[in-house]
């Protein structure tokens, strides 16, 4: 499928901060083959291997930064793994294909014997300037028809910020793919949109999809952004609501038509108006205007959306990037000032506590039930 949408924001901005750490990693200054490895490794006997693994993780979906990597067991003993973002959804040929880094780690591997039971020993790293950044080791052996090793592997090479992840590695001896265009043909991702009875598109990338019973999505490319109402008559008065805004729908009933615009805040001061047209305007139900309830509220912080909700007098949750991240609460309310304590739960680990700093303290608006971030003030100087 090829891309049609633009991918912005923060996924770009952390796709490419990725890019950036594993392009400088292949210079290593280590020695390697035509097939990218690093000299090296045990007697092989000529034998090669590939295994295949995907970095799932569902949090990983936010940034853009699940991926598939292919690692590749060569004849001299050598070991090169590519990667490849596949929510990028582009199946372009390698060569021209920025969601494919080829030599993303290398090493080399060499068969191994414990308590009587051959495996595949395997040692990859990624490198910056000749330093291994992070290393990952692992012994494969055969299960069924297949072998399997697991392996931590870095989200960004060199940012302890982002901790490793677990990955299953299966493969098999021979080869899994013929070369890294069918590598990338078999595992890009396939797009599939959310139910929707008619959409409202913009030329670059955004997309609302209406659905029935009043809702709507709102997306930035391939990934949603937002959620909202609209309200529509079907004789030519409508309004959408989105992140507690409401806004006025263009109608043209004639032509059978109707268009919206909107800014969406993709990170910090960066951000893009999305000039949205429906061909169909006929084909969009009557809905009534829904009301926002009294306890939830609305505001951004720099990465996307964040929804306050207040569930009791002292306990709430936010909701930031779109349920990306959500954290349970206490709070304390001074007048319009409101200051959260968040009540950190198992499996909420280094990318929560990385998200979390700018989202515990806000001034809130009773009225339009939207929120503004209230900065910490610098302290004085001694």
């Amino acid at each position: 499928m090829k891309l049609k949408k633009l991918l912005l924001g923060c996924v770009l901005a952390l796709f490419s901060l990725a890019t950036v750490f594993a392009v400088a990693g292949c210079a290593d200054g280590t020695d390697k083959d035509s097939s990218g490895g690093t000299s090296g490794g045990g007697d092989a006997a000529g034998k090669t291997y590939q295994f295949v693994g995907v970095m799932d993780d569902a949090d990983l979906a936010n940034y853009g930064m699940q991926c598939t990597l292919w690692l590749k067991l060569n004849a001299d003993g050598t070991a090169t793994m590519d990667k490849y973002s596949h929510l990028t959804y582009n199946d372009a040929p390698a060569a021209e294909n920025n969601a494919y880094q080829a030599g993303y780690m290398t090493g080399n591997w060499e068969e191994s014997v414990k308590d009587g039971v051959t495996g595949i020993s395997i040692s990859v790293a990624s490198y910056r300037d000749g330093e291994a950044l992070d290393t990952a080791s692992g012994t494969a052996y055969k299960r069924g028809a297949s072998y399997s090793v697991t392996l931590d592997m870095p989200i960004i090479p060199g940012l302890s910020s982002f901790a490793p992840r677990a990955v299953e590695f299966k493969g098999q001896e021979g080869a899994l793919y013929a070369d890294a265009d069918e590598f990338i043909r078999e595992n890009v991702a396939v797009f599939t949109p959310p139910a929707s009875v008619t959409t409202f598109t913009s030329d670059n990338g955004g997309t609302v999809y209406i659905q029935e019973g009043g809702t709507l999505l709102l997306y930035n490319g391939y990934n949603q952004v937002a959620e909202g109402t609209y309200a529509n008559d079907k004789a030519g008065n409508m309004t959408v609501t989105i992140a507690a805004k409401t806004i006025s729908v263009t109608v043209d009933t004639e032509a059978d038509t109707a268009s919206f615009s909107y800014e969406y805040v993709i990170y910090g001061d960066y951000k893009t108006v999305f000039d949205l047209t429906c061909d169909k305007y006929s084909d969009i139900p009557a809905s009534a205007a829904q009301e926002t309830p009294d306890n939830v509220y609305t505001g951004s912080a720099s990465l996307g959306a964040v929804i306050l909700t207040l569930t009791d007098d002292t306990k709430a949750t936010v909701d930031y990037m779109n349920g990306g991240f959500v954290y349970n609460c206490t709070y304390v309310r001074e007048g319009n000032v409101i200051t959260l304590t968040w009540i950190k739960e198992e499996g909420q680990g280094s990318y929560s506590e990385m998200m979390w700093p700018g989202l515990d303290k806000w001034t809130l608006n009773d009225e339009d039930h939207t929120m503004t971030a209230v900065e910490d003030e610098p302290a004085e100087a001694a």
